[in-house]
């Protein structure tokens, strides 16, 4: 963990189980946005190795940490892309990796306000 990231709560397990749940054994596609160190995303990709992963975030220090930590567990092979954004231009930014099978969303210093306005752009990639 470096300042560009944040520490990984306990409560994000609870997220990788849930959204885990809700994809089928097969193939599909999985979004977590505000990856961070793409710990959510790369639990769930290490776990299901026929599924792609998109990870998008605001810091291109984050993405490094992102890029980085897929290869050492996913290995040079992987299944994950991370994207550079806006969270609230995500539509734009995710078109051509839609639609998705199941998204992330873990803010941990996030307003209510744009957890609100963030639920309209969840479900358009979906």
């Amino acid at each position: 963990v470096t300042p560009s990231v944040l520490i990984p709560r306990t409560s994000s397990q609870t997220l990788v189980e849930v959204a885990a749940s809700m994809l089928n054994r097969g193939m599909g596609r999985v979004l977590d946005l505000g990856t961070g160190s793409g710990n959510l995303l790369l639990a769930i990709l290490h776990s299901r190795p026929t599924l792609e992963g998109v990870g998008l975030d605001s810091s291109e220090a984050a993405l490094d940490i992102a890029r980085s930590n897929a290869y050492k567990i996913l290995g040079e092979a992987h299944n994950a892309s991370f994207v550079h954004g806006a969270f609230l231009d995500a539509r734009a930014l995710l078109a051509h990796h839609a639609p998705f099978s199941v998204a992330m969303y873990n803010p941990p210093y996030h307003t209510w306000k744009i957890a609100k306005e963030s639920m309209g752009v969840v479900h358009s990639l979906l």
